[in-house]
C-alpha cells in the first residue's frame, strides 16, 4: 500500500527512459536505470515504513522476526527480477523497431546488471536494518565509491581488462556467488532485526 503510489512514479520514469532511448538509438543506458529503479524501490520502501510507522506496529505482532525480514527480500528479489524482465522486453521491442535484434547480448547485459542489483541489495539491506533508511544512505556511498575509486585507479595505471574467457567465468559462477551473498546478507540482516525491541 505504501510503495503504490511511489510505483506509478516509478513506472513513468521508466516510461521516460524508453522513450529517450528509442530517440537516441541506444537502449544500453535504459537497461541499467529500469532493473536499479527497481531494486532501489526496496529501499525506499523502509523509508515508507518507518514514515507510517509500521515497525513499531509490526514488533508488536505474535509473529516471528525472521518472516519480517524475509518478506524484504523476497520484495527485493521480486521487484529486481521484475526490473529485469520490463529491461528485456523493452530491448526486445527496441529490436524488433530498430531491426537491431541481438538478444543473447541484451540476456547478457541484463543478467549481468540484475547481479550487480543483487550485490547491491545484499549489501544495503543490512545496513538498513543497522542505522535506518536514511543513515545508511550516506554509509552505502562511502562503500561505493571506495572501490569505484579504486577501479578508476587502477584503469589509470594501464592495468589490462578482463578478458573474454575471464568474463565467461565469472557469469558461470555468479549464480553461487549470488545465493551465498544472498544466505549472508540475510542471516545478518535477521541478526540485526532480532535484536530490535518492541
Amino acid at each position: 500500500m505504501n510503495l503504490k503510489k511511489y510505483s506509478r512514479t516509478v513506472l513513468l520514469i521508466v516510461v521516460f527512459y524508453i522513450f529517450f532511448a528509442f530517440m537516441m538509438d541506444s537502449m544500453s543506458f535504459m537497461s541499467g536505470m529500469i532493473i536499479l529503479m527497481f531494486a532501489v524501490t526496496t529501499v525506499s520502501s523502509f523509508s515508507y515504513d518507518s514514515q507510517s510507522g509500521w515497525e513499531t506496529y509490526a514488533l508488536t505482532l505474535p509473529l516471528h522476526k525472521r518472516n519480517f525480514v524475509l518478506s524484504k527480500y523476497v520484495l527485493a528479489l521480486l521487484l529486481t527480477i521484475s526490473g529485469t524482465l520490463l529491461s528485456v522486453l523493452a530491448n526486445w521491442l527496441f529490436g524488433l523497431f530498430k531491426h537491431k535484434s541481438n538478444f543473447s547480448e541484451t540476456l547478457v547485459t541484463s543478467y549481468t546488471i540484475f547481479a550487480i542489483a543483487v550485490i547491491f541489495l545484499c549489501i544495503m539491506l543490512p545496513l538498513i536494518y543497522r542505522f535506518g533508511a536514511e543513515r545508511s544512505r550516506v554509509i552505502i556511498l562511502a562503500v561505493f565509491a571506495i572501490p569505484a575509486a579504486a577501479l578508476v585507479v587502477l584503469s589509470q595505471t594501464g592495468m589490462p581488462m578482463p578478458d573474454e574467457a575471464l568474463i565467461s567465468r565469472l557469469l558461470l559462477s555468479s549464480p553461487l556467488v549470488l545465493i551465498a551473498a544472498s544466505a549472508i546478507s540475510f542471516a545478518l540482516s535477521c541478526r540485526i532485526f532480532q535484536r530490535k525491541q518492541c
